[in-house]
């Protein structure tokens, strides 16, 4: 991520209960903190992205395109015995939805992590409800991305439109393949060709290329191209 031009952050693991009031979330979901130093210490994070969304509000008066992202430990709150550790990804961006999900396809790419499909089920509350898609991994979920609720947009006060993403990677990591492959390149010329489909708004595109590239082994690759309303 580093390479493609975004900037680590580095934030507590420790939040305030104004910050977990001011995303929605109810302090009982989170481990409270014996002897907390200070207010603002007073409980372990179960999510990246309110730190990260405190660092975007802090920074967008520096640049109106801030490439973002935290890769750290998240802690979940388990009865009678010490928070479970769990190490998270979280991405915040302003360049758009399809930007951020060309990154996060070649990120999962790069890591060796094919097996995943996106879907509109399971959005968290931090997510826009018809504006995000969810990981899932079969049917395990996996992480989500899209743009942030509209609620956090006016509770941070943000200038622009951002969109996020949080990675499970102790999900995603055991299931990944860092084996690099050689695919001899062809002989042959490639042959291109270009369709247009009248389909539902409903349909998921990415259905729709998954079921091309399964007509047949030659099928090296299916693009979506560009899409017309009312033309």
């Amino acid at each position: 991520l580093k390479y493609w031009g975004y900037t680590e952050t580095y934030s507590y693991s420790f939040i305030s209960k104004k910050l977990i009031e001011r995303v929605n979330l109810k302090t009982d979901t989170h481990v409270k903190i014996k002897n907390p130093l200070t207010e603002e210490t007073e409980y372990m994070r179960i999510s990246l992205i309110p730190s990260l969304l405190t660092v975007v509000a802090e920074n967008q008066y520096i640049s109106d395109s801030l490439s973002l992202f935290e890769l750290s430990k998240v802690y979940l709150k388990e009865k009678g015995t010490l928070p479970k550790e769990e190490s998270m990804l979280a991405i915040a961006q302003h360049a758009g939805f399809f930007h951020l999900k060309g990154t996060l396809s070649a990120l999962l790419a790069e890591i060796g992590f094919s097996n995943y499909t996106f879907q509109s089920k399971e959005i968290p509350p931090f997510f826009h409800p018809k504006q995000s898609l969810s990981i899932f991994s079969g049917n395990r979920y996996v992480g989500t991305f899209g743009k942030i609720h509209p609620f956090l947009t006016t509770q941070f006060m943000l200038k622009n439109d951002l969109y996020i993403t949080e990675l499970d990677l102790a999900r995603i990591l055991p299931l990944c393949n860092p084996r690099k492959t050689y695919t001899q390149v062809s002989s042959y010329v490639p042959i291109k060709e270009d369709f247009t489909l009248i389909i539902p708004s409903s349909v998921p595109v990415g259905d729709i290329m998954a079921e091309v590239k399964k007509v047949d082994p030659y099928i090296t690759a299916v693009q979506f191209k560009d899409r017309f309303e009312k033309s």
